[in-house]
């Protein structure tokens, strides 16, 4: 596939095709015809349910046609509901279909550049062709120099890489040192009839820890971890009691010209109580930007014109150091509070053009959910709870998924909207068993 000067395709990207296998016996294969649908792909991704009778087999051969060449495929980790993912290499357009025959045996095809999650014992690492893509933190981060112990953190991704290997994240930022790369915390929330506040850390009413590594896996197509995370509420000095359990799954692909990540969280009641969430402006999944999107004069000007109610024109002679573009086409200037199924933040790092998008898909709590973006600040996160209060459960599962897409080069809109439509809107595939 070939990408602009820019680091940019001028087609989509990606996007997961799910399959729903028939009952195939361990000697079948099977024909699996993928269909791009209205959109124009590149890369595509293709993930399908390994049938009940063949949970079992590790090695599969996946080909174009009966004679085509080997093409790498990957088992996925879970084991509950085993699946195969391999990649249609290159362009796929609208309209047109790729036919595929899979077995069950022989090789797996995975020769080439491997997708790996490296533990070196305080950091999960996935890593593509020996690049990082991103950093999780399942040791205690401690804070730096001049910034109070109370913010040390565990359980947060940070750095976020660019394809090149530029930083698109923050960590301990000194203007808000509780924010951390990308993190989950709720604001404004009740338990057992007291306020806590998972996010800012500061007040010291909650904490969030890593708890476990899970599992992680890597290979032809993906790198994937899986931990868990614990939120607590303060109950008593120095007494915490469990109130969620949070399972994050981590996947990178092995694509080239952008790095592409799914994150997916489930967040579980260990209480006896509801944990409550009230109606708030910002909380949830978000995400601090580089140090170099930051000014704390220019965050000071901004603060002033928003505050004495500026014109449009006046705010519009502002540039910050990054900007945001949502998926309606909003920026800082316009875009807080507003609902929005993807955000791009995009600035210079190191005097080049970088930036990250963040997905929520579809399927997500109140989706497109509401999004804060902070006018002066390089931070935005999505808040469902911007639009009304609501309660988890004990027992329940709070689930959501994101994709982050980080690049190089300066922010394509057209090429947003077409990842968001192939993480939203998979294409069309058919299985048909072959006779043994």
């Amino acid at each position: 596939m070939k990408w602009n000067s820019r680091g940019w395709s001028d087609l989509g990207f990606a996007a997961m095709a799910t399959i729903l296998c028939a009952h195939l016996s361990a000697a079948s294969g099977f024909e699996v015809m993928v269909s791009a649908g209205k959109h124009d792909r590149v890369d595509t991704l293709v993930t399908m349910d390994i049938p009940p009778a063949l949970k079992n087999v590790r090695e599969w051969t996946v080909a174009e046609n009966a004679d085509g060449p080997v093409i790498a495929a990957q088992r996925w980790l879970d084991e509950a509901k085993p699946k195969l993912s391999w990649i249609i290499a290159g362009r796929l357009n609208a309209g047109a279909v790729k036919r595929f025959i899979v077995s069950p045996e022989g090789s797996n095809g995975a020769e080439g550049a491997l997708a790996q999650c490296v533990d070196d014992g305080r950091h999960l690492i996935l890593k593509i062709d020996h690049r990082p893509v991103l950093q999780y933190n399942h040791a205690v981060v401690e804070s730096p120099a001049g910034i109070e112990s109370i913010y040390r953190r565990s359980g947060h991704i940070h750095p976020l890489y660019t394809p090149s290997g530029r930083e698109v994240t923050g960590d301990f930022p000194p203007d808000h040192a509780h924010q951390h790369g990308v993190f989950f915390p709720w604001v404004r929330t009740t338990f057992r009839g007291k306020p806590v506040d998972f996010w800012n850390q500061k007040g010291g009413t909650a904490k969030i820890e890593h708890a476990e590594i899970v599992g992680k896996t890597g290979g032809a197509v993906f790198a994937q971890f899986t931990v868990t995370k614990i939120h607590s509420a303060k109950t008593a000095p120095d007494q915490y009691e469990p109130v969620l359990k949070e399972r994050w799954t981590v996947r990178a692909y092995n694509v080239s010209g952008l790095n592409v990540i799914d994150l997916e969280s489930r967040q579980v009641n260990i209480s006896d109580v509801p944990l409550k969430i009230a109606k708030f402006h910002y909380g949830g999944l978000a995400i601090r930007g580089s140090h170099d999107w930051y000014d704390a004069g220019l965050e000071s000007r901004i603060n002033k014109l928003m505050k004495g109610k500026a014109s449009a024109d006046e705010l519009g002679k502002v540039v910050p150091l990054r900007d945001y573009l949502t998926s309606e086409g909003k920026t800082w200037l316009n875009g807080n509070a507003t609902p929005a199924r993807w955000v791009e933040m995009h600035g210079e790092i190191g005097g080049k053009p970088a930036g990250v998008m963040v997905l929520g898909h579809p399927d997500n709590f109140r989706a497109p959910q509401t999004v804060r973006l902070h006018p002066g600040k390089p931070y935005f996160c999505f808040a469902p709870m911007a639009t009304g209060d609501f309660e988890i459960l004990p027992g329940k599962v709070y689930a959501s998924k994101f994709r982050f897409i980080t690049h190089d080069g300066v922010v394509n809109a057209k090429l947003n909207e077409l990842l968001w439509r192939d993480y939203a809107e998979p294409p069309t595939v058919k299985v048909k068993p072959l006779k043994p």
